[in-house]
């Protein structure tokens, strides 16, 4: 949703523009809503991948690592969304904590051969 609300960005401003509106958003906060499409797009491309027919087991430790990963790699844009990055951090590690004792996910990932770490 707030992807597509950037995508019209120039004609949300061009609107307000001709109808005389008062500005809907500063520039910082449509810079905040760029940065915070860019934390939640991973978790996007994984929902599409796990919810398709083709998805498979192994693939969920792999995916929650990447995911992992990136709330933990900490950037010079991430001003204005690093508390949002550690909550976000902070859900993921408590629902999928224990994800690596399930002998289904471990098996699943240690028989298939894309995964050889």
């Amino acid at each position: 949703m707030v992807q597509s609300l950037i995508e019209q960005k120039r004609l949300i401003g061009v609107y307000v523009s001709e109808n005389e509106l008062p500005p809907t958003l500063t520039a910082n906060q449509w810079n905040l809503m760029e940065k915070m499409v860019n934390v939640l797009a991973p978790y996007e491309e994984m929902t599409h991948q796990v919810s398709s027919s083709d998805a498979l087991a192994s693939d969920v430790i792999p995916a929650v690592t990447v995911l992992q990963r990136l709330l933990l790699k900490q950037m010079d844009e991430d001003h204005g969304i690093k508390t949002m990055k550690s909550t976000s951090l902070d859900a993921l590690q408590r629902c999928f904590s224990n994800m690596e004792q399930n002998t289904l996910y471990c098996i699943a990932s240690l028989l298939d051969t894309r995964y050889k770490d």
